[in-house]
């Protein structure tokens, strides 16, 4: 499974890892990314199972981050 973490704030992301984690979703790819631009370039190059995302984000906000990859 093929899982990445969007949020603008290190600490949320390090947070939901480690709760990915504790339940045992560790042997997963988790990518954690603070830009939704790079967000996006993952995204199309490896496709994705699972987006964790905050609705604020830097540059757009996490709603128009669906919409795009919608």
């Amino acid at each position: 499974m093929n899982i990445i973490i969007l949020d603008a704030s290190e600490t949320a992301r390090i947070k939901v890892e480690e709760l990915l984690n504790d339940i045992n979703i560790d042997s997963h790819n988790i990518q954690s990314f603070e830009n939704s631009n790079e967000a996006l370039e993952y995204i199309e190059d490896s496709g994705v199972d699972l987006i964790i995302s905050s609705v604020e984000l830097a540059g757009m906000d996490g709603v128009s981050f669906v919409d795009m990859i919608l």
